[in-house]
């Protein structure tokens, strides 16, 4: 190897170098061991600029460290006489990875690839869907700079012509992409898959308005298993339900998200689904915005097994085949559902099922929802259910709904428990207008409560109902039980019943 220079460039007196941070106490004569201890690296990136110019490296020295960002590589470790523009190195384009290797084809760190297919031509077609372990780039320490990795999944192989299977592809790229970058599907394609699509690495962000085709119904979802992961950027999720039974099983959904942190959803489309839309299975702060769910066979948003810190909001739901928004906590599991909140919210025309339930969980939010179209079961439904085998209910509220012509028999609000060893306590419900209730319902507000269940503090404030169906019902509990306060009926104001 040849003898490092015998003359060191000059340091900077401000505390960066041609993109490299540095802290400002740096002696010289450190700054000339530092530069001495680097000469081996500088004279392999010299060696590996020849063929490739853009990258994101991150050096760490003792008692330095150093975050180098989207420079040309040559720039930041050659002397400074190779920065004058004199260097002859030019770009050549990367070839296309072999189906086992980490990165996508025609890929760089540093360099957004947006609405186009970077190396198409040479991308390799992996075939392979297990994850590999990928490397997590450092947040720089400077904010006025910033890491991005953009690339659309056909660097990975897919084609997105809606008729080649790009199940292989995209597992790939989804296990595949580095931490924290972001995989584009393509506006106009359409992006087959008939196996089960899983995302293993944390902070990726999948985005574009492109369509995912699910085209079996055993195998439908795209499932998160990663942390802090984004979909978003008017994606498409498709499936056709016509002449398919309806499944239950979380990978059978169109988006599950089971077993991680940090998931966002947002400005999406979920059209079909063999079960439920989006199934989270014992996940946590997640949020969902801005999500239309329609035409499922199940539920349309279904937060289950101790699910917990979630915020669904600005989020619609049409022709659900079961719950719009389902909260739901099983005796077989270790913990409920808790802590999740519902902002601006619709359900519309449902199929079958409730508009917005809780059947066991607590500190369940609802604000500002509606439901609009007759339905088979209750607009909002809390409960614990002994046929299902739920926990009971605690800390649920309601503060605004709207219901029009929602719910074809039993009641529009439904408060019922029939799970003998579980209560339901503290649910309260205020600002409610309920219209054009179904001739068939027998009450509009129905509290229900079976032999040795407990029904305790429910507090219903301010409905207004029009109709002339039956407005309130109770049975099974003490009128203790309950309170009714500035109630509205048919433009009648009804005297209010303090129970507690």
């Amino acid at each position: 190897m040849p003898k490092p220079p015998k003359s060191y460039p000059t340091r900077p007196a401000h505390s960066t170098y041609a993109g490299i941070v540095v802290s400002d106490d740096l002696s010289p004569q450190a700054w000339q061991r530092l530069w001495h201890r680097l000469y081996p690296v500088r004279r392999f990136v010299h060696w590996m600029t020849r063929s490739t110019v853009n990258m994101s490296i991150v050096i760490i020295c003792v008692g330095l460290t150093i975050y180098v960002v989207k420079p040309k590589l040559e720039r930041l470790f050659l002397p400074m006489s190779f920065q004058d523009g004199s260097s002859t190195n030019s770009a050549s384009t990367a070839s296309a990875p072999a189906p086992d290797s980490a990165g996508p084809a025609g890929s760089s760190v540093g360099t957004t690839q947006t609405g186009e297919n970077p190396n198409a031509a040479s991308a390799a077609n992996p075939t392979s869907n297990t994850g590999a372990d990928s490397t997590v780039t450092p947040t720089p320490a400077s904010t006025n700079t910033t890491v991005t990795n953009s690339v659309n999944v056909e660097s990975y192989g897919a084609a997105g012509n809606g008729f080649t299977d790009d199940t292989a592809a995209l597992n790939t790229a989804f296990s595949r992409a580095p931490a924290g970058s972001t995989l584009v599907l393509s506006a106009g394609k359409t992006y087959k898959h008939t196996g089960l699509l899983k995302v293993r690495v944390a902070g990726l962000h999948i985005t574009g308005s492109g369509t995912l085709l699910a085209t079996n119904e055993l195998d439908s979802a795209l499932q998160i298993n990663a942390n802090n992961v984004t979909v978003d950027g008017g994606l498409y999720f498709r499936f056709n339900t016509a002449g398919i039974a309806r499944q239950n099983a979380g990978w059978e959904t169109m988006i599950f998200v089971q077993g991680c942190s940090g998931t966002h959803l947002s400005n999406i489309t979920i059209d079909g689904s063999p079960s439920a839309g989006i199934l989270f299975l014992d996940a946590s702060n997640y949020t969902v915005d801005t999500v239309l769910v329609e035409n499922t066979l199940a539920d349309s948003i279904h937060s289950t097994n101790g699910s917990y810190n979630g915020l669904i909001e600005n989020s619609t739901s049409i022709n659900s085949g079961d719950d719009g928004f389902a909260n739901v906590s099983y005796t077989s599991n270790a913990v409920q559902v808790h802590d999740i909140t519902y902002e601006n919210d619709t359900v519309r025309n449902q199929l079958w099922g409730r508009g917005f339930s809780v059947v066991g969980g607590h500190d369940i939010t609802f604000n500002n929802i509606h439901v609009d179209g007759t339905s088979s079961s209750a607009a909002i439904y809390v409960a614990s259910e002994a046929n299902f085998k739920t926990y009971g209910v605690a800390n649920v509220h309601v503060h605004g709904a709207t219901i029009n012509h929602a719910n074809a028999n039993n009641a529009v609000v439904l408060i019922a428990d029939s799970q003998p060893a579980y209560s339901i306590t503290d649910v309260d419900m205020s600002d409610v207008v309920i219209t054009n209730v179904s001739a068939g319902v027998p009450q509009v507000v129905g509290i229900q409560a079976h032999a040795g269940t407990g029904i305790l503090r429910i507090g219903l404030y301010r409905f207004t109902i029009t109709g002339p169906q039956l407005p309130f019902a109770l049975s099974g509990t003490s009128p203790a039980s309950y309170s009714t306060v500035g109630w509205t009926v048919n433009n009648a104001h009804v005297a209010d019943h303090i129970g507690f």
